[in-house]
């Protein structure tokens, strides 16, 4: 009898599901690709971002000119739905981060943009460091954009050794590292570790007698006899 509902229960289950994935797509005329394209006329343009940053000498690169110029160039691409995202980490460095479904040409094209777009209004070069995104895993780097050696080209190198790179680290959370650092380390001599107390507990509990009344056995009491009353003559 159960059966009899379990096989169209089952069915239900992993049909429908196939079902909301694909009909609304199927019914817009296709799966939309992740690709970028060409974006020459999307908004904010190079010419509006210019007019907002105010083209000049460059500066320190985490100060209002660069962040506006980061979120106004990445908001050309997420009104577009596409996952790009940029930022500067040093005096000298951008980092471009993609979805990895985007192909790889598609990064070297907006990466390359950038690179233009960067000069044009700072006046200097910036290497750009390509990275592929995740939802749950860390970025992975890809490539580098730089200069060629006489200063008229770029350069992009697609490279495996990459992934093997050490982090870049945004001087804006030196400070905040330094001081968590520095609180962890005196922290010992102000309160226990959460980590010292949690080992002091398990060699505890491995210290802990396994038998009743320590390592010695328990003495075996008799029970009490009852004597049967005797009655006097």
């Amino acid at each position: 009898m159960r059966s009899r509902y379990l096989l169209p229960f089952g069915s239900l289950c992993v049909g429908l599901p196939v079902l909301v994935y694909f009909v609304p797509r199927l019914l817009v005329g296709g799966i939309r690709s992740d690709s970028i394209g060409h974006f020459d006329g999307w908004e904010p343009s190079a010419a509006a971002i210019r007019k907002a940053v105010v083209p000049g000498p460059d500066s320190a690169f985490n100060d209002q000119r660069h962040i506006k110029f980061a979120q106004m160039f990445q908001q050309r691409f997420r009104n577009n739905q596409k996952a790009v995202g940029i930022s500067f980490v040093s005096n000298d460095r951008i980092k471009a981060k993609f979805a990895a479904t985007i192909p790889r040409w598609d990064m070297a094209h907006v990466a390359t943009e950038l690179h233009d777009e960067v000069k044009s209004v700072f006046g200097q070069g910036y290497k750009i460091d390509i990275y592929e995104t995740y939802i749950s895993l860390t970025p992975r780097k890809l490539a580098e954009v730089r200069e060629g050696a006489e200063g008229k080209s770029l350069v992009i190198d697609f490279n495996p050794k990459f992934e093997s790179e050490p982090p870049v680290i945004n001087q804006d959370v030196l400070p905040a590292v330094s001081l968590f650092a520095f609180v962890s380390y005196i922290s010992p001599t102000l309160y226990p570790s959460p980590m010292s107390w949690f080992a002091t507990a398990e060699r505890g509990a491995r210290r802990a007698p396994t038998k009743p009344y320590g390592h010695r056995r328990p003495a075996l009491i008799a029970p009490p006899t009852s004597q049967p009353a005797v009655n006097a003559p």
